[in-house]
């Protein structure tokens, strides 16, 4: 289950979430977000990209030991207000398409899915929970990294999802709405 679980969030909800983020860029792109919304609603995406970003890379590289684990659920939970503050600030301001609201279930949805999934795999965070056992607040760098090849990919994938958000920050900010 174990293994399953693991190919499941490096295999398919981490690379589903990059390219649900470039698509909710163009969907943004596409509503004209500069002259509507405008930089303050991009600054929440460039806020919410980075809120992603260091939970992912947290998890990648290190150990998920009971500070990780706490860390990825604050970083979850994080996300999730910046989430509504996103949506409370563009609404008014700009049509959010049906399109755009079904991807933003799945950009909720994945990060639940993949923090799930990786409390599920690593028990041992969790252990001081049901018995007598100290918690473990330790920092390890991971020993069994994924592949170097897959570590590549998805770094030049969220590089390449920051650097829409960034492109939308720049001609957000240059449209000054």
């Amino acid at each position: 289950m174990r293994e399953a679980a693991l190919v499941g969030i490096l295999g398919i909800l981490l690379p589903a979430w990059i390219m649900f983020g470039l698509a909710d860029w163009y969907l943004h792109r596409r509503s004209d977000i500069a002259h509507t919304s405008g930089w303050r609603e991009s600054v929440l995406h460039l806020f919410l990209t980075g809120q992603a970003g260091f939970a992912v890379l947290l998890a990648l590289f290190f150990d998920v030991s009971t500070l990780v684990a706490f860390i990825l659920i604050v970083a979850y939970l994080g996300h999730e207000l910046t989430t509504g503050a996103d949506v409370t600030w563009a609404t008014p301001r700009r049509n959010v398409i049906a399109h755009e609201q079904r991807v933003h279930d799945y950009l909720t949805a994945i990060p639940f899915a993949a923090l799930f999934a990786t409390i599920v795999i690593h028990p041992a965070a969790w252990q001081w929970l049901a018995d007598d056992s100290a918690p473990d607040w330790g920092l390890r760098l991971r020993e069994n990294l994924p592949p170097t090849w897959y570590l590549a990919l998805f770094l030049l994938g969220s590089s390449v999802n920051a650097l829409a958000y960034l492109e939308e920050f720049v001609r957000c900010w240059k449209a000054r709405v």
